[in-house]
């Protein structure tokens, strides 16, 4: 499966429609990023840029201009020249970058502070990416509208992105294909950590194996770094060594999705090492898997994350009490600065899910037809060395709500049987 300019062409009309007459939208793409001075990170392009054009070489630049009668677009690449192509195979000539966003205005970067002079933009309102955050990535395209505002002589230059994220927040036929896809391919992940876990001794093996299974599937990539957590690194929710070794008697939480065409899976199960759990974590699973149960039934359309975060923290208490965890008492201690439960359940319940594994939305964004979240309730006893976490992608439909990885078990019997299959 591959997106073909149509994708790109519509994603750029419906921007065109919520932008106001006589605006002029300059969106860059990312640089390459170095982590020393002689090697750089992989290249990974800005998500509203390959969004919006389908092209993945560095220091592209979109400019698009709305005016009363017309809409121009033009798209700025680095010039393909021989050293260029003799050095680096991330080049594009002009009629491949035509092919691919279906922009037939074509010029190189080198020349964009010349065009953008000659093009009138002094009395347009004038918006490019600017973040709230200053990771470093972020910091480049910051500085970019700083450098617009200094080569227009203007202070007025906006923000672009809260427009995009509208724009991405719901996902078009072809994106659910591609989530569906990443998701199919995670389970083929699964499938392979099930079969070759009696024959590893290690996170680190299992953590192989993932890549070259994702590999052989088609994934791009990880959507994140896999989260291979056996025994007490299960506790830990951002475990991503995968370094230590199995113990038979231990639990094993993965955390894991495959990356297909810039769109992303997400999705966690937790199996015993052995193939046995005890009865205490069986209790801790079977609780996990109640709470996910429950706030999946509470969800419906038109709620926000929020609400879902508070229904899964209240259905979570409720199961820490049957633990032995927390008293009824704490559990129902509403207006406590933190909650009792904050002690074995300390994340979201929820976030949205598309090109980023945590994808554009606001908590109190009301859940429309065609939105996707994940669902992802656990509980962590550092000191008995169980951690569950359980979790689904979600499809927000017109009046329900959809498991896109429902047909891989979430129980750990039954997972175990599927990929044993």
């Amino acid at each position: 499966m591959n997106l073909t300019a149509s994708f790109f062409i519509q994603n750029r009309k419906k921007l065109n429609e919520l932008l106001t007459t006589n605006s002029c939208v300059v969106l860059w793409g990312n640089p390459i990023f170095n982590h020393n001075e002689n090697t750089h990170f992989p290249f990974i392009q800005n998500k509203n840029f390959y969004y919006l054009t389908g092209i993945r070489v560095p220091n592209a630049v979109l400019v698009l201009v709305k005016r009363k009668n017309s809409v121009e677009e033009c798209l700025f690449i680095p010039e393909p020249t021989l050293f260029r192509k003799q050095w680096d195979s991330n080049v594009m000539d002009a009629s491949q970058a035509t092919d691919i966003s279906g922009i037939k205005e074509i010029y190189w970067t080198e020349n964009l502070s010349k065009w953008l002079k000659n093009f009138e933009l002094f009395s347009l309102n004038v918006l490019t990416g600017i973040y709230k955050n200053s990771e470093p990535g972020i910091q480049f395209h910051n500085q970019k509208a700083g450098w617009l505002k200094r080569l227009l002589k203007t202070n007025y230059v906006e923000s672009v992105i809260p427009i995009m994220n509208k724009l991405r927040m719901v996902k078009e036929p072809v994106e659910l294909e591609l989530i569906q896809q990443a998701i199919e391919i995670t389970g083929f992940g699964y499938k392979k950590l099930i079969q070759q876990l009696p024959n590893c001794k290690s996170e680190k093996q299992l953590h192989w194996f993932l890549i070259d299974e994702f590999n052989r599937n088609g994934a791009n990539g990880m959507a994140f770094d896999p989260i291979i957590a056996s025994g007490k690194n299960a506790t830990v929710l951002h475990y991503v060594e995968n370094s230590a070794d199995l113990a038979p008697n231990d639990l094993l939480l993965l955390d894991i999705g495959a990356e297909y065409l810039g769109w992303n899976a997400d999705m966690t199960r937790v199996i015993p090492i052995n193939g046995i759990m005890t009865k205490r974590q069986s209790d801790v699973f079977d609780a996990v898997e109640k709470a996910y149960k429950h706030s999946l039934t509470q969800l419906k359309p038109g709620m926000s994350i929020t609400d879902l975060n508070k229904i899964t923290a209240k259905a979570i208490a409720h199961q820490l009490v049957v633990l032995g965890l927390i008293s009824e008492k704490e559990a129902n201690e509403n207006d406590a600065k933190i909650p009792a439960y904050r002690r074995y359940y300390m994340h979201s319940a929820s976030h949205f899910l598309g090109m980023e594994v945590h994808d554009v939305g606001g908590r109190n964004e009301p859940l429309t037809e065609g939105m996707v979240i994940t669902l992802e309730p656990g509980i962590y006893i550092n000191e008995e060395k169980i951690g569950i976490r359980l979790e689904n992608d979600l499809l927000i439909g017109k009046n329900s709500v959809s498991e896109l990885s429902g047909h891989i078990p979430l129980n750990w019997k039954d997972l175990l049987d599927w990929g044993n299959s």
